[in-house]
């Protein structure tokens, strides 16, 4: 899990670098937008249902604020729900649930009664409103 939360780290500084560089007020908005959500968050999001951390989902957003601060040239005053409506990134939190969600329902409908399909319903949220 540290591994692919360096690894987008590592991505995010250099989106970051591209947009101070590049032309003279760096990336427009929608050129870093796209540039987060197609190559940091599927790295900072890889096997994200599978984490039982909740403090390395904590640790991986805050990785993820301070790169779209960066990479968007946001001040550090503004509050990260702002930052977030703004960009249109979600909160690692919410995209976690969404998948744990889209997993306990796949899991659910194909029919196979497991240990981690359970664990799935358990953790969504969902079980009481699919039984």
């Amino acid at each position: 899990m540290k591994h692919w939360i360096a690894k987008a780290t590592n991505t995010g500084y250099g989106i970051s670098a591209m947009t101070s560089r590049y032309q003279v007020g760096g990336l427009n908005a929608w050129c870093t937008h796209r540039l987060i959500k197609g190559l940091l968050l599927p790295q900072l999001t890889y096997g994200i249902e599978v984490w039982e951390n909740k403090a390395m989902i904590a640790e991986a957003q805050l990785g993820l604020n301070k790169i779209v601060h960066a990479a968007c040239g946001i001040e550090l005053k503004v509050p990260t729900i702002a930052i977030q409506t703004e960009t249109g990134i979600p909160p690692l939190d919410l995209l976690t649930l969404g998948r744990l969600n889209t997993l306990a329902l796949r899991a659910k409908f194909v029919g196979r009664d497991m240990n981690m399909t359970k664990r799935w319903l358990q953790d969504s949220g969902i079980a009481p409103v699919i039984e």
